[in-house]
């Protein structure tokens, strides 16, 4: 189930989306007679690719989910742990921890890092370790150690494969305590709702903030590719906010 919904939320992305769309239109136009469906439909494609890899476009969708939470400058005094969500990584065996992780977890390793300095909170690192032999939780851990922090404060959580799983173990491990929760700004609503749901009181530290661009030129409306992974980004949260809704009574 895990992985069909992996692979069924992929198809809908912009970019297989579009994809699809075009390929149907092109099949119109030539195998049928409904040819202005089809040139519709392709034309359609082109233009819906064209705008989401836009920086305006890009931006203001992702900033309709970062911007709903700033980062910590200070921690309120009630929390009791630091809860960093697992992201991506490469393994090869020359490379370091830090030199490792991808560019999410880089970003939550860092803040988490920030966070602990000047007290004594122990921090969790949660994730699986998908098609690899480390999991995402031991590498951030690992990478988090190598830039200063106490291994001795430190509590791994390697088995959950999403954020739903990611809150159920730190629900079971943390119980009746409130948790800075870190991750990326984009996937903070979604990680909220979740955690919410799952009973684990959370404060958000949010991090990775991608969307904080806005001097736009002529330039800017012609397309890019961080602007369509950012779109992309986007309504992966979206779709995740949606399903969590769905789901999580």
């Amino acid at each position: 189930m895990f992985l069909l919904q992996k692979i069924v939320s992929r198809l809908i992305f912009p970019v297989p989306l579009a994809l699809i769309a075009g390929v149907v239109g092109i099949l119109l136009l030539a195998w049928t007679t409904r040819r202005r469906a089809g040139l519709s439909l392709v034309i359609g494609a082109l233009a819906f690719l064209w705008i989401a890899a836009t920086a305006p476009v890009a931006d203001q969708l992702l900033w309709s989910l970062e911007g709903q939470h700033l980062p910590v400058s200070e921690i309120p005094e009630e929390v009791d742990a630091i809860v960093v969500l697992g992201a991506g990584h490469v393994e090869r065996e020359e490379f370091p921890p830090i030199v490792s992780l991808g560019r999410s977890s880089s970003a939550r390793v860092a803040e988490s890092v920030r966070l602990a300095s000047g007290n004594d909170l122990t921090v969790v690192f949660s994730g699986y370790a998908g098609s690899g032999d480390i999991s995402s939780a031991e590498m951030n851990r690992e990478a988090a150690v190598a830039l200063g922090l106490n291994p001795d404060r430190t509590l791994v959580l390697p088995e959950p494969r999403n954020t739903s799983e990611e809150a159920r173990a730190v629900a079971a491990a943390l119980p009746d305590t409130q948790v800075l929760l870190v991750t990326s700004a984009s996937h903070m609503p979604r990680a909220l709702l979740v955690f919410d749901r799952s009973g684990v009181d959370t404060v958000p530290a949010p991090t990775e903030f991608r969307a904080a661009q806005r001097n736009y030129s002529l330039r800017s409306l012609l397309p890019a590719a961080e602007a369509l992974a950012n779109s992309e980004r986007a309504w992966y949260e979206f779709l995740g906010i949606s399903w969590a809704w769905l789901t999580h009574r």
